[in-house]
């Protein structure tokens, strides 16, 4: 069975996911942040873009990254939802 994190694994998803939630109008701007963001991006889209810089020339293309990512956690919570509930109201029999 495929993992719910894939392409990422589970400790890849926690560190991305917890810093993707943090950004609110403005990009970390340390570069293992930006390149976290950047390579968690590339490995859910398949894309092989180079990293841009962290300029706000450059904004659009981060936007893209971060908005991706987001849409990529919520699928993933709703996953991990539907599989408690699967497991809730569906319990091993022994």
């Amino acid at each position: 069975m495929e993992s719910i994190y894939t392409p990422l694994t589970g400790v890849q998803y926690k560190e991305m996911s917890e810093l993707v939630n943090r950004i609110k109008a403005e990009l970390p701007n340390d570069h293992n942040s930006l390149s976290l963001i950047w390579n968690n991006f590339k490995a859910v889209t398949g894309r092989t873009d180079a990293q841009p810089c962290g300029c706000r020339s450059t904004a659009k293309y981060w936007g893209e990254a971060v908005d991706v990512l987001k849409k990529f956690i919520e699928s993933v919570e709703l996953k991990k939802q539907e599989l408690s509930l699967h497991i809730t109201t569906n319990p091993p029999i022994n």
